[in-house]
């Protein structure tokens, strides 16, 4: 029947609920199909609305199993926490009843639908098909989905989620020889799912299983751990903060055709191969003969030197955790957490707010959302033990001299705070009066565990602060996030909101461990407000994209700069290339862009200007994922053509160009 479960998750031991539809027919002796439900956003697990019975229509329902699952709340977004929770309980499910590995299917609407595009895409391996309501793409990392078949349906009427998301996508899936079926209803708002529903889902998604051995594969990947699927994994980056790809084919005659990119080591297990004799790799262009391995695993190294092809060998793992990317990010992965909280400050202003710090970060899923089940668990630093040091994640609120566990285990890591100031890597003291800091580290008591330090002598340092960059959330952070950052504290405002905080320093590891961090390099130009500094952006987003118009984020035209122009270095990167896209519009839809961007949170630079503007003309535009889709939410419009700009080379070299960098 249908009834509600639960499994105790990993990170903070709470009961994660799932909505569970079991067949009364359900029989161990016979595998069954998983379709797996992703809610909107506003909306939980619970199964409301028509997706239940659709989904298993009559023809499916004595054949398959239904979860609904509530990713940790409502509005999460399915990353960080959200992301573990769908993953968990798919595991939940095939734990507790005969589920065939190659009949799992995922489906969302709205936020779900989003949540649908990017965890299929990151794990595509572990689905048969993916069904896509009023969704969102996930535009880095789509191109994985070359061996899943995938379902997009959008209205042209949906002003929540415009249609120039779906549009994009499948464009993007397409490019990408993706397999991808699209139906856009004429009429239809953001109810597309009422629309699609009464056709069944499973009467589309069952006649396909899962592509356990496909002769092609890609695997686009911005972190370590969407790196394995199907018989590939990067095993190493080159750059650890640059997405790596990696693409391969098999091919007749034991021929194995890779491609890649940023890759340093790789490891292959290629399906289709005969029995015997040697094989023969291509890598990127490079001809190897490999005799066979007896585990059929195979070693690919790519450096400046050239290229190795050889049977695999298993490397010994380092006690240390291996650096990875993402910074804060990494904590929020369904590992045991704990945050602890200063109580050792005699000021008691700031005794209060990392309390507070701690009480909200513990149970925030977003500044605008809590989390609707469990909570990070939270302690005073004097009720801490040992286990607890040696066996979960943590989050240290407070400095040396405000908390004891962060005063413990300072001395055994690369920075000091000492006499007002932070000592960094032995080499650098930044002065930290009116500052706060943030760094990620393996614990020194237990290296495949990660601390985060978080200290400032500002008591405005410890609340919520939306868009900082230390932004204190359970979602899932930019994976580029520094591991190291500085920042001016800044005021919170008259109606108690923290504003911004001015970046000071930025710094990053690379692999073992080590800092990442060139030598100064000074700004030559720098913005005297967040406005122009946009403008600046968007220039060079320009000169990249060869494009005419960009789409940012908006910023105030009052406001200061966002990082400190007497102190930050080129080498801190006061601006980072985000997803980029570029598309063709008309000059009648940029005029109405134009119209419509006051007061909205996105922006058109230059502003247009109606008397050389062309109505019928095309022309280029490139801009971040988020300001250009959300921009056609209020106006209607067709992005075409578009593409990624993912050229990282091309972005970094016209924005140092722009902002007057020189050197290395």
């Amino acid at each position: 029947g249908t009834f509600e479960a639960a499994y105790l998750s990993g990170a903070d031991g709470s009961a994660q609920p799932l909505a569970v539809v079991v067949p009364h027919s359900y029989s161990s002796v016979k595998p069954y199909a998983l379709f797996v439900n992703l809610h909107g956003a506003s909306f939980t697990h619970e199964l409301t609305g028509d997706w239940a019975p659709s989904a298993a229509d009559s023809a499916y329902e004595d054949e398959t199993i239904l979860i609904s699952v509530m990713g940790r709340g409502r509005y999460g977004g399915y990353r960080g926490l959200g992301e573990i929770d769908v993953l968990n309980a798919i595991d939940w499910a095939t734990s507790h009843y005969r589920i065939d590995p190659d009949r799992v299917y995922i489906r969302g609407g709205s936020m779900g639908g989003e949540g649908t595009w990017r965890l299929a895409s990151l794990y595509p391996d572990r689905f048969a098909g993916a069904w896509i309501d009023c969704g969102s793409p996930a535009v880095g990392t789509i191109g994985n989905l070359v061996n899943l078949p995938t379902w997009v349906n959008h209205g042209d009427e949906d002003r929540s989620v415009p249609v120039a998301n779906a549009r994009l996508g499948v464009d993007l899936m397409r490019d990408a020889d993706c397999p991808v079926t699209y139906t856009e209803y004429p009429g239809v708002d953001h109810a597309v799912g009422v629309a699609v529903g009464p056709e069944g889902y499973m009467t589309r998604l069952a006649a396909h299983r899962r592509v356990a051995d496909p002769r092609h594969i890609r695997i686009v990947a911005d972190h370590p751990r969407y790196a394995s699927m199907y018989w590939g994994s990067i095993e190493e980056w080159r750059d650890p903060h640059i997405t790596a790809r990696l693409e391969a084919r098999v091919l007749d005659g034991d021929v194995v055709e890779i491609a890649t990119t940023n890759v340093a080591r790789a490891r292959v297990t290629p399906p289709h191969l005969s029995d015997a004799g040697a094989i023969t790799f291509v890598v990127n262009g490079e001809r190897h003969a490999v005799q066979r391995s007896t585990d059929g695993a195979y070693d690919i190294a790519v450096s400046a030197d050239g290229v190795t092809a050889s049977a695999h060998e298993e490397c010994r793992a380092s006690a240390q955790r291996p650096y990875e990317p993402g910074s804060t990010m990494n904590l929020y992965r369904g590992e045991p957490l704990l945050i602890v909280y200063g109580t050792s400050s005699p000021d008691s202003t700031l005794r209060a707010a990392m309390r507070q710090l701690g009480e909200d970060a513990s149970g925030w899923l977003a500044p605008e959302s809590r989390m609707e089940f469990g909570s990070v668990p939270l302690l005073p630093d004097g009720a801490v033990t040992d286990d607890h040091l040696r066996s979960r994640n943590l989050l240290l609120i407070g400095g040396p001299t405000d908390n004891t566990v962060t005063a413990r285990l300072m001395p055994q890591l690369p920075i000091r705070e000492e006499a007002g100031s932070l000592r960094v890597f032995e080499n650098e003291s930044i002065p930290l009066a009116g500052r706060g800091y943030g760094f990620v580290h393996p614990n020194p008591l237990q290296p495949d565990r990660l601390m985060m330090v978080y200290g400032s002598q500002v008591p405005a340092f410890y609340t919520m602060r939306r868009g900082g960059s230390l932004n204190w959330t359970v979602r899932e952070f930019d994976p580029h996030g520094a591991d190291l950052i500085v920042e001016n504290v800044a005021a919170v405002d008259s109606a108690g909101d923290p504003r911004r905080n001015q970046l000071v320093r930025q710094m990053w590891f690379t692999h073992g461990w080590n800092t990442a961090r060139v030598d100064d390099q000074p700004i030559g130009r720098h913005p005297e407000s967040a406005y122009e500094m946009a403008s600046m952006v968007a220039e060079a987003y320009r000169d990249a994209a060869q494009a005419e118009f960009t789409m940012l984020n908006r910023a105030e035209q009052a406001g200061a700069c966002p990082y400190d122009t007497s102190v930050t270095g080129w080498q801190d990167r006061p601006v980072l290339p985000e997803d980029l896209i570029v598309f063709d519009a008309t000059g009648r839809e940029l005029l109405e862009l134009a119209d419509a961007s006051a007061g909205k949170w996105w922006m058109l630079l230059p502003a247009p200007d109606a008397a050389s503007i062309d109505p019928e003309r095309s022309y280029r535009v490139v801009g971040t994922y988020g300001a250009a889709i959300w921009g056609t939410r209020d106006v209607r419009m067709s992005p075409s053509n578009a593409r990624v700009l993912d050229d990282a080379e091309r972005v970094e070299s016209a924005l140092r160009a722009i902002f007057g960098v020189h050197g290395p």
